[in-house]
């Protein structure tokens, strides 16, 4: 009972779970699978062996490298970029034009704002909050429940502790 959109495109051994919706002309790499219920939206690319969770949802016109792992009821927003080899947690969010890096770790339960960056092999713990317009650097590491103001720019190599709370255009330099 799954939908597979106009002109879109499966790799060889690419599992669909139950119910699951790809919008059309979207591509979804070799030996990639996706949770019951997923949805891939209009014209998303999808790497190879790419896992996405069940009732997960990947926005349209979204990008993810090889070997992302995306967890159960997450949200990518539209026109996302998601590195390589990273993980993101069970019911997170990013917002619109989101970049996460190459390696890059997304708790669960964490919510990135609109076209935030997030520098490769970054870590945000569970509960992390990104304000829109932030960027954090290569190798940062984000506490548990912090939450980080808009338009803040966090870099390589810092660490910012649990329970952490920062302003609006607030720069925090490299460690």
């Amino acid at each position: 009972r799954s939908v597979i959109g106009d002109k879109s495109v499966t790799g060889r051994k690419t599992v669909i779970g139950d119910r699951s919706v790809t919008d059309r002309r979207s591509v979804i790499g070799d030996k990639s699978v996706t949770g019951r219920r997923s949805v891939i939206g209009d014209r998303s690319v999808i790497g190879r062996k790419v896992v996405i969770g069940d009732r997960s949802v990947i926005g349209d016109r979204s990008v993810t490298g090889r070997k992302v792992v995306i967890g159960d009821r997450s949200v990518i927003g539209d026109k996302s970029v998601t590195g390589r080899s990273s993980v993101i947690g069970d019911r997170s969010v990013t917002g619109r034009k989101v970049v996460i890096g190459d390696r890059s770790v997304i708790g669960d339960k964490s919510v990135t704002g609109r076209k935030t960056v997030i520098g490769d092999r970054s870590v945000t713990d569970r509960r992390s909050v990104i304000g829109d317009k932030s960027v954090t650097g290569r190798r940062s590491v984000i506490g548990d429940r912090s939450v980080i103001g808009r338009k803040v720019v966090i870099g390589d190599r810092s660490v910012i502790g649990d329970r952490s709370v920062t302003g609006r255009k607030v720069v925090i330099g490299d460690r």
